[in-house]
Order: structure tokens, then C-alpha cells, then sequence
């Protein structure tokens, strides 16, 4: 990783051996100009960088696909046209949300003066989805953050700034003391999201809040998800077996959700709210290896709230064909999720 100068007319350029062509070409070019005649010869035979092709790039963070999310409208735009969203008639219905995308929306607003207002925010939105359906199960996942993962690399450089020192009583990189009567005067909702400590402090928090408003309701099964825990409200059980779970990502936490409500019944009306097109491909390759069966609906809302965009997964999977619904899962792999919870023990 040497910097190299190299004069290019009036101007020095400086050099590093990595992954991109044009370093390459140039850095060769200035060092064996006896072999520029070869140029594409060498460019196509030979490796010139020490480090592969592969997801990471030297500093440990992942390579991301800038256009991913352009997969989703392609899916949804293949012909035959998108046939009429099927409707639940007398099917037993299930929802799925993925959580954080719910948190990230909530506002601070002039009556938002503590922690407390700021849950039950949260509460009312995932009580309104609900009131859209007659859901007899509700699945709600939040994501986890490992420091061991590598991805804490990338989303390092998704977040904004960490918290501020400059908090009462807060040292940089730690928690807060969570609870409904937290100030929430100084702070904003991306402090209270700025770091894997406080982030995983608000996933706990609220979904103990939401199992909390749901406790001793008898006509909806709630299952929330947070921390590698799967927990559900009274007097409702859960099988022993199903108590706990490995996934990092709500991404692949929803497919398992999913599969264990159809454990119960294969006729069934699901709804999953999420705007991942991550989600989109697992449940395209779930849903083509013929593990949600002939009788179930799945409609993933991926949309905003203003502009919503239902997508009949069963559908899309007969559209686009069994063989290239499995191949998308590859992406999922390539940019969406590392590999970092296959080194920890998923």
C-alpha cells in the first residue's frame, strides 16, 4: 500500500496498488514501458493487485452495490403485469414488520420531552399497521449490532457522527439509562441511535414497551425479537426451541419468522413491511423452494407511506421463474449481508 507519485503533464498523482484498473494501468505503465504494447494482454490474463477480488476492501469494509435497490422495480416491472394484490377473504392473517425502519421515522416533535413519548410514538405505529388486517399473529424483528462483525466497519461509515461527549454524563461511545422518564431536551433520536451500545439499549427498550402494551391480549399472538431473543406476550408460548436465534440482521430473522408461523398453518395472508430489497430476494428464494405452499399469500410492503408498493411475492416468483428466484439470493450474500456472522456461529 506504498504511495507512488507519478507526474501526469503539470500534475503529480499519487498511487496506491489496489483494486481499481486505471491505478493499475497507469502504475504499470510507469514502471515497465516496455510492456505498454501488452497492455491488454496483461490486463486481461494476468492478476495485478495483491489483494482479490472479494467483498472487503483493504481497510475491512465491505464493497457495497450502489444500485441495488434498482433490483426491486426491476422485479416488480417484469411482465405478465402485476396481477391484482390477492386479498385475505377468510385466511388467517400474519404480519411482519421489520422494526428499525420504524424507529429511524419517529420525530421528535414540541410534546416529545421524554424517553417515554417517544415509545409510545413507536407503539402507535405498529398498532396502526396492525389495525390495516384482522391479525391473529404479529412478528416484529429488530436488528442486532456485534462489535465482532464485519460489518460494524461499514456501518461505521453509514452512521453520523457518535455521541456527543458534550451529554451530561455520557462518555463517548457508551449508553444511556434508558427509561420513560429520560430528558429527552438535548437529545435527538440519532444520538439515541449513534452507536451499536445505545442502538441495541432502544431496540431492548422499545420492544419490551411493545410486548408490554400487548401483555394478557389473548386474540393476538405478538412475537418480538431484539438482543438474540425471541420473546412473546402473555399468555401466549412459544415452543422451547424457538426461544433464542443467531441472526445479526432483521433481514434474515423475518424469513425465519416466517417460516415458523407456516410451521403452524399453510393457509395464511402475510404481510411484511420492509423497504429492503434484501428482504425481497429471501422471501422470493423462500418462497420458490415451495415452503410457503399452494395457499398462502405473501405481500411485501415496500413503499413509503405516502407512495405504498405492495409486491405479491408468489406472484413475481411465477413471473421471473423458480431457477432465477433462487440465483437472486446471491446478492443477499454479495451485498447486503457479510459474512461476518458466518465467522461468529450462525
Amino acid at each position: 500500500m506504498k504511495a507512488k507519485r507519478v507526474k501526469v503533464g503539470d500534475k503529480v498523482i499519487k498511487l496506491k496498488e489496489d483494486r481499481k484498473l486505471l491505478s493499475k494501468i497507469l502504475t504499470t505503465a510507469k514502471t515497465r514501458p516496455d510492456l505498454l504494447s501488452k497492455m491488454e494482454d496483461i490486463v486481461g490474463k494476468y492478476e495485478m493487485s495483491i489483494i482479490p477480488r472479494a467483498n472487503f476492501s483493504p481497510d475491512g469494509a465491505m464493497l457495497l452495490t450502489a444500485d441495488k435497490a434498482s433490483l426491486m422495480k426491476l422485479v416488480n416491472d417484469q411482465t405478465p403485469v402485476q396481477v391484482q394484490i390477492p386479498v385475505a377473504e377468510d385466511k388467517p392473517q400474519v404480519l411482519i414488520i421489520d422494526a428499525m425502519p420504524e424507529v429511524r421515522c419517529l420525530k421528535k416533535r414540541a410534546t416529545t420531552t421524554k424517553l417515554g413519548h417517544l415509545k409510545e410514538a413507536f407503539i402507535q405505529r405498529i398498532k396502526w399497521k396492525a389495525a390495516k388486517g384482522r391479525y391473529t399473529e404479529m412478528y416484529v424483528a429488530f436488528d442486532e449490532w456485534r462489535d465482532e462483525s464485519l460489518k460494524d466497519k461499514t456501518r461505521a461509515k453509514r452512521s453520523i457522527a457518535t455521541v456527543s461527549t458534550q451529554l451530561s454524563g455520557i462518555p463517548d461511545g457508551s449508553g444511556f439509562d434508558m427509561h420513560d422518564g429520560m430528558c429527552l431536551k438535548k437529545t435527538s433520536v440519532a444520538d439515541l441511535l449513534a452507536t451499536n451500545t445505545s442502538k441495541t439499549q432502544m431496540a431492548a427498550y422499545l420492544a419490551k414497551g411493545l410486548l408490554e402494551e400487548y401483555r394478557r391480549n389473548q386474540d393476538v399472538r405478538l412475537v418480538v425479537t431484539h438482543s438474540g431473543l425471541i420473546s412473546i406476550n402473555n399468555p401466549h408460548t412459544l415452543p422451547q426451541d424457538f426461544s433464542t436465534h443467531n441472526h445479526e440482521e432483521a433481514d434474515t430473522q423475518i424469513p425465519l419468522l416466517l417460516l415458523h408461523s407456516l410451521s403452524l398453518s399453510k393457509y395464511k395472508h402475510v404481510d411484511v413491511y420492509s423497504p429492503d430489497t434484501d428482504v425481497l430476494v429471501l422471501l422470493m428464494d423462500l418462497a420458490s423452494r415451495g415452503n410457503a405452499g399452494a395457499m398462502t399469500n405473501i405481500i411485501m410492503h415496500a413503499g413509503k407511506e405516502s407512495a405504498p408498493k405492495p409486491i405479491d411475492i408468489i406472484n413475481r416468483v411465477d413471473v421471473i421463474g423458480i431457477r432465477k428466484s433462487q440465483a437472486m439470493v446471491g446478492l443477499h450474500t454479495l451485498t447486503g449481508e457479510d459474512h461476518g456472522n458466518k465467522n461468529i456461529g450462525i
